[in-house]
């Protein structure tokens, strides 16, 4: 499959539009807010959010902020204000979208070829301990080796 590199405006005009119309869209990760996860250079899987499959604490979405910018982060907390969503690799920032501003579910990686799931049970329980500020100043480190170890 061939490679194009079209301005971000473009592509998620694009990818909100296929993901729309139920379609499967990959692209290549930018930026280093997922990390460790999903790096710069990676190619993630996203697809459309199921009806039947609604969204939940941990689930990494694509979604319009009220700004306008397109992002990929982890869910945080589901909540009456709306979905709170925050990077794997940022310590402080997070964003707050609505529901309706989701675009999709990112479902993988694709890593030497092969399509990788983000929610098997070992990555979602370090998803999950990721993220707290205690855990990122007590010994990340050794999650790090855990991580490099039993997942890759």
């Amino acid at each position: 499959m061939e490679k194009v590199q079209i301005p971000n405006s473009q592509f998620f005009a694009l990818a909100k539009q296929l993901l729309q119309e139920g379609k499967k869209i990959e692209f290549t990760v930018k930026g280093n807010s997922m990390r460790p996860f999903l790096s710069d250079g990676e190619t993630v899987v996203v697809t459309p959010v199921a009806v039947d499959c609604p969204l939940k604490k941990c689930d990494i979405i694509l979604a319009e902020t009220s700004t306008g910018q397109v992002m990929m982060h982890r869910i945080r907390e589901i909540s009456p204000a709306g979905i709170r969503m925050k990077g794997d690799g940022n310590l402080y920032q997070s964003e707050l979208v609505r529901p309706e501003d989701v675009m999709g579910r990112v479902v993988g990686v694709i890593r030497h070829g092969k399509t990788i799931s983000l929610y098997t049970p070992l990555r979602l329980f370090l998803a999950r301990i990721w993220n707290p500020i205690w855990v990122r100043r007590a010994g990340l480190f050794l999650l790090r080796i855990i991580y490099k170890v039993f997942v890759f």
